[in-house]
């Protein structure tokens, strides 16, 4: 039997360059790259895991319509075509050129819905600098990636350089027992690719020193483990239990999770069809194996404060200021509104594409409270607005037929959300529109 290779030995004797060349080799030597242009479906086995783990990292960044996305070790660009359907804007970094070819190509084989916010931009990796300027991007994504890189503080030193103030870093990689798995032991024999092992501890490390301010790390569990019915309604019945009877329920079972827990390796009990007989045991039977087996964290480059390119922290008080007393068919109407920032997010008031752009706008209702129009009216804010910030804003509004109607005045942040469905209240204003004489003669004649 061989003897086990150890990444770090592996980093001693392979330079970057290698390594590099290592990649583009694999892309360049797939006869039939489906799998990978296909990801995360190219099969049953993966596209599970790789979803779940996705969706915690998108969860994690907090991303907003139009925000810049560094994807790092991109490979064909699956995770960047799914972040321009996001209406993302993406740079796909990889160190194979051909498997950004590929990339482009996926582009070209299924169009992004509805179009990219901006065109995706390829950019081959040397292995030490990124060909982006410094402060320019709003988050990096290193999907299955990061365990492949032999000099991670150059390259961490390089996200953080082209990270915004605020800007977020999220990872999903393997834990720290990754190189000794029999497919990393494999991929590092035949094709020389480095499957490092993910240690938080140093990551932490290093991250502190290039000046990273958090490091964050999501919760995991495995999703092979399913509850019954019983342990589900223990659980969501859990908070109407009196506290005492969830003390004693807590102590009886510590014992049992201390001794699985004490053993040499708790991810793999001595007998893998134990049913753990308490529900805290079993619940951290489900989370202890997963969180040894992958790592989801994220590094943040100082303090983010969300804005209207997401849902995240929108809210306002609104009161109507001014409305004319009689509204005419034809003849544009001038309503003024006082509003507050009762969020936590920075409204824009400009933005690519008018993307996350806070206007103060309105529903035409008729007097059941009917929709009739969605899009009635918008009205722009001067600058942009910030937490705890007071603004007016103006509508016009211009009524095409008589009669009697409600506006429902409330903010939107465009191609993102309404206000109202996030918990704000829309004033109500109660409008009589009268014919014009020249409209009157009109329907006369008619």
């Amino acid at each position: 039997m061989e003897p086990k290779i150890d990444p770090k030995q592996l980093i001693q004797e392979l330079t970057v360059e290698e390594l590099c060349r290592s990649a583009e080799e694999f892309y360049r030597s797939q006869s039939d790259p489906q799998h990978h242009l296909t990801r995360p479906f190219g099969n049953t086995f993966d596209a599970p895991q790789i979803l779940h783990r996705m969706g915690l990292v998108l969860h994690g960044l907090q991303l907003g319509k139009s925000m810049i996305v560094l994807d790092f070790g991109a490979g064909t660009c699956w995770f960047s075509r799914f972040l321009n359907q996001m209406q993302c804007a993406t740079i796909s970094v990889d160190a194979s050129q051909a498997a950004l070819e590929l990339g482009q190509k996926s582009f070209e084989m299924w169009p992004v819905l509805g179009g990219s916010v901006q065109s995706p931009q390829f950019k081959p990796f040397d292995g030490y600098h990124l060909d982006v300027p410094s402060e320019s991007v709003d988050r990096v994504i290193c999907f299955d990636a990061f365990h492949h890189v032999p000099n991670q503080h150059q390259v961490l030193s390089e996200f953080h350089r082209v990270l915004k103030p605020g800007g977020v870093v999220g990872f999903s990689e393997p834990g720290p027992h990754h190189s000794q798995s029999d497919l990393s032991q494999q991929e590092m024999r035949n094709h020389k690719v480095l499957e490092n092992d993910i240690r938080l501890d140093e990551i932490h490390q290093l991250a502190d020193d290039i000046g990273f301010t958090d490091l964050r790390v999501m919760l995991l569990t495995d999703p092979n483990q399913l509850l019954s019915y019983q342990d589900y309604r223990a659980i969501v019945d859990m908070p109407q239990m009196p506290l005492a009877k969830m003390i004693i329920r807590m102590w009886h079972s510590f014992r049992e999770v201390a001794r699985w827990l004490s053993q040499p390796e708790p991810s793999k009990p001595d007998n893998p069809e134990r049913a753990f007989t308490s529900l805290p045991a079993k619940m951290v039977q489900c989370i202890v194996p997963a969180m040894i087996d992958s790592t989801v964290f994220f590094l943040a480059k100082g303090t983010s404060t969300p804005d209207s390119r997401s849902h995240e922290g929108l809210k306002h008080e609104m009161e109507i200021l001014s409305a004319p007393q009689a509204f005419q068919v034809g003849k544009n109407a001038e309503i003024r509104v006082q509003v507050r920032n009762t969020g936590h997010a920075v409204w824009l008031h400009e933005n690519i594409g008018d993307i996350g752009v806070v206007k103060v706008a309105a529903h035409l209702l008729d007097t059941n409270y009917r929709l009739l129009n969605n899009d009635f009216a918008r009205g722009r804010f001067g600058a942009s607005i910030g937490p705890g910030q007071d603004s007016e804003g103006t509508l016009n509004v211009t009524f095409a037929e008589p009669g009697d109607y409600y506006l429902a005045l409330d903010l939107v942040s465009e191609r993102v959300t309404w206000f109202e469905p996030l918990g704000s209240k829309p004033q109500y204003l109660q409008v009589t529109v009268t014919a014009t004489r020249k409209a009157e003669t009109r329907r006369l004649s008619a």
